[in-house]
């Protein structure tokens, strides 16, 4: 029978069950311990105990007790029962209280009696055990789920003021030291089994869990800030007002500060000026005095996350060692998210620490952060530990701060990611030569006297203040003091995660009548660079880049109008620069004159851009064209080997299509085509858009030139029901129909059997009627459940996307989590999308390979 974590703890409760030296089970008061467990610290290697006992000090190695008999060599493990004795045996003889170290004299008399009269040493042991518990109080913490509480014994150390976790190397010393030869690793594992089982303690009990102040453990005492005088308005907190406490084992406190409290001793002058000259905000300085004192609270007050970037010596480095310098080694861990994502026993690692500080993030975007989501809100993480079978869920207590000089891409910008980060700005650079104008331009000094500086002491002791204030601060407002909004935080971070990203969004808007100049293009980037301190980037990477976004329809075009002389300029239409890009981006030599423009290419001038010539979908032969197309008909599965494919038409004629990547047509739209390529198919052409050639440009709103003929006639037609009073919209039925339509085309141009007039006479008919005459199986329905229908087909489409999208990147298929809020991201209702997700499991399109994870087929 397990024993309740809160249950009380009688110590003198023991009894023995067996007496065969097998397995001995114990219970006490409840508590079930494996006597066979001979080892009772998972760090206590037995290999590494059997080699330490031949070094033992004194005659530890060679004692009688070693080589002892056959009998004792089979006694059971725990093979005495302590209340049968007497915990005070000299006391018969002296009268009085046992003076200090007459239990380890207790303790010694009865092993020597043991061993002349080869009886067991219960009496021995028990003597120990009271003898260490006399020098020190000791704790073994328990978890919920734990089946044995004897992993992690804790002795307090009162010179110290803390609990150390070194408890085997402690009994080791102790019983070596007062017993010599008799403090065999047989001998100190039985003590250590049952130091633990008499001290039990629950882990909800750690860290003063049980007393309502706010208490934070330094180097001198115990500070109490419940009555901390705070000013909401100014955020200013009264130092004067903090309380330091005397350290009190009963706390129980599994980490204590590095740091004394020492207001008066702190030089919070000279570190302010420090900081303020890399950070150059007040703002960001009290952002990252929060996170500061985030990490010494005993628990995870406020979810959040801190990422410091900034350029390669900047000094976030620098002052993340601060501050962990002042915490103390032991109190911190350095996981980057890559591993900790990655590597499941990253949280063992992490979640009792109080600061988990990583210096230098990788740039590789992340393609998940569920571990991340948890530590980040303070919520268990499974926590496995190498050699040891199976995990146990711990809360995280690690506050969690990184820096970068390039900082990872996340694979969500939402809210639920917004509202935990937490970006502070280092916008200084330390240089060998600065412009001493230049506020942002630092003077490089030697880095190890910079460290000794900083990591002096008196600096230490700001940090701490600095910290204690942040947290006051933080525990009061229930949340940090930066004045951006999530939406802004995301955005602020993202222009250094991806700044191709963010200057597409600063400097790039959609314009159907707008144009912008590849060259105008790449120095508007170089300027933006240079104002973010983002590295360059070359043309070509700039141009790919922001034409992959899915908001910018960029067309690729040659004009002569645009500069003097007879050469052409590479343009892209459909995008405008932005008013802030106008103002603060484009440079001198930048086409102001297009820009100035309500419509850049008309200029009037005799160097206008040359006319397009469009080639009729009837003329076409193979090589590389010019077309004016409506899409007829989009495959919902496309060829394995194609990303879209489908059936375009004009006034003339219909043509299959085929995209190979990247680029896919939506049904009904109406594209401009330039330098599409024809191919012949055996009898037939068809048309390809080859990605990096082929320029695809959206006819928005069904705009056309003034020479275009209308092009919505072939992408519908209404007819009349036989009562003449409900249109009825004619579509495809489906893509064999299309098929059926296009090599019905092809069958009328190559009929052998009819003369050329015959041909032009059936090609010369009104398209429509060569659509309802080719296709007498055509299916009608009404418009608005037509469009309804195909609506629910591309969302369940869509669906399916994004778990493949999510699937390619894990190994054990698509987390249904993740795949909803990428959903979400990109506008999906939640509710809808989880209906859709289980509409295709029914299909038979994605099936379950875990809990929680799917796959497509």
């Amino acid at each position: 029978m397990a024993m309740s974590s809160d249950d009380p703890v009688d110590k003198n409760a023991f009894s023995s069950d067996t007496e065969d030296g097998g397995n001995v089970d114990i219970d006490f008061d409840g508590v079930e311990i494996d006597g066979a467990q001979e080892f009772a610290n998972p760090n206590d290697d037995p290999e590494t105990l059997d080699e330490e006992s031949a070094n033992l000090p004194g005659d530890a190695a060679g004692d009688d007790d070693v080589s002892e008999s056959a009998n004792d060599e089979d006694e059971d493990l725990l093979d005495w029962d302590v209340t049968e004795v007497d915990p005070d045996p000299m006391s018969d003889l002296t009268g009085e209280d046992e003076p200090l170290g007459a239990y380890w004299d207790e303790a010694k008399f009865h092993y020597e009696a043991a061993a002349e009269s080869n009886k067991d040493k219960s009496e021995a042991r028990i003597a120990a055990v009271e003898a260490l518990e006399d020098e020190c109080e000791w704790m073994c913490v328990r978890w919920p789920e734990d089946d044995e509480p004897l992993h992690d014994l804790r002795w307090y150390d009162e010179d110290a003021g803390e609990w150390r976790r070194d408890a085997g190397a402690r009994i080791t010393d102790r019983m070596v030291e007062k017993l010599a030869g008799k403090a065999t690793d047989r001998e100190c594992n039985h003590v250590h089994h049952f130091l633990a089982a008499r001290n039990p303690v629950p882990a909800s009990k750690l860290d003063a869990a049980d007393d309502n102040r706010v208490l934070i453990p330094v180097e001198n005492g115990v500070l109490n800030l419940t009555d901390v005088e705070y000013d909401a308005e100014t955020g200013d907190v009264d130092l004067s007002t903090v309380e330091l406490l005397d350290d009190d084992p009963s706390f129980r406190f599994t980490y204590s500060i590095d740091t004394a409290w020492d207001p008066d001793g702190a030089d919070i002058e000279g570190f302010d000026a420090w900081l303020q000259s890399i950070t150059q905000s007040d703002e960001a300085r009290r952002v990252l005095h929060e996170m500061t004192g985030h990490a010494i609270h005993p628990e995870y007050p406020v979810d959040a996350f801190l990422v410091c970037i900034g350029e390669p010596g900047s000094g976030k480095s620098q002052t993340l060692k601060v501050i962990k310098k002042m915490m103390g080694r032991s109190n911190t861990s350095g996981i980057g998210l890559q591993r900790l994502e990655g590597n499941r026993f990253a949280a063992n690692d992490l979640v009792e620490n109080r600061a988990n500080i990583h210096m230098d993030l990788s740039g590789v975007k992340l393609q998940k952060m569920d571990k991340l989501k948890r530590a980040s809100a303070g919520e268990s993480l499974a926590c496995e530990q190498k050699g040891i079978q199976g995990s146990r869920d711990k809360p995280n207590k690690a506050s969690m701060i990184f820096a970068a000089d390039n900082p990872p891409a996340f694979p969500q910008s939402n809210r639920a990611f917004g509202r935990r980060l937490q970006v502070v700005e280092f916008p200084a650079r330390y240089m060998d030569d600065p412009d001493t104008e230049n506020p942002l331009e630092l003077q490089s000094r030697p880095k190890l006297k910079v460290e000794q500086e900083l990591q002096a002491e008196d600096r230490l002791k700001a940090c701490l203040v600095h910290a204690v204030e942040g947290l006051v601060r933080l525990l009061n407002e229930g949340k940090f003091s930066g004045s951006k909004s999530w939406e802004e935080r995301v955005e602020h971070y993202e222009t250094f995660a991806d700044p191709l990203a963010a200057f597409a969004r600063a400097a790039l808007e959609r314009d159907p009548n707008g144009a912008v100049a590849a060259s105008d293009v790449e120095s508007t980037y170089d300027a933006f660079a240079e104002l973010n301190h983002h590295p360059g980037k070359d043309r070509n990477t700039i141009l790919q880049t922001v034409r992959n976004f899915t908001w910018t329809r960029m067309a690729k075009s040659r004009v002569r109008s645009w500069s003097e002389g007879d050469g052409k300029d590479t343009i892209y239409k459909g995008m405008s620069f932005t008013e802030f890009a106008k103002e603060n981006l484009l440079p001198e030599e930048a086409h102001w004159e297009q820009y100035d423009l309500e419509n850049p290419n008309d200029t009037g001038g005799e160097n206008d851009s040359e006319p397009v010539e469009f080639t009729n979908i009837e003329d076409l032969d193979p090589g590389r064209h010019d077309v004016r197309v409506t899409v007829q008909n989009v495959r919902d599965e496309p060829a394995p080997w194609l990303y879209d494919q489908g059936v375009v038409g004009d006034m003339t004629e219909v043509i299959r299509y085929e995209i190979a990547e990247s680029e896919e047509l939506e049904e009904g739209a109406m594209y401009h085509l330039f330098d599409a390529v024809v191919t012949k198919d055996d009898a037939d052409l068809k048309l390809q858009v080859v990605p990096g050639m082929t320029d695809v440009r959206p006819i928005e709103d069904g705009t056309r030139g003034d020479d275009q003929e209308p092009m919505d006639d072939l992408k519908r037609h209404d007819v009349r029901e036989s009562d003449g009073e409900r249109p009825v919209h004619v579509q495809y039925a489906d893509w064999e129909t299309v098929v059926f339509l296009a090599d019905e085309a092809a069958r009328i141009r190559n009929s052998p059997g009819k003369s050329a007039g015959e041909v032009a006479n059936e090609l010369n008919r009104e398209p429509t009627e060569r659509v309802l005459d080719a296709i007498s199986h055509v299916q009608k329905s009404p418009r608005d459940d037509d469009e309804g229908e195909r609506s629910q087909r591309d969302s369940v489409k869509s669906v399916k996307e994004v778990v493949k999208l999510v699937e390619d990147a894990a190994d054990d298929g698509a987390d249904i989590e993740e795949v909803l809020d990428r959903l979400e991201d990109n506008g999906f209702d939640p509710e809808k999308a989880e209906k859709e997700l289980e509409k295709l499991k029914h299909q038979g399109e994605v099936y379950e390979v875990g809990s929680g994870r799917v796959r497509t087929t």
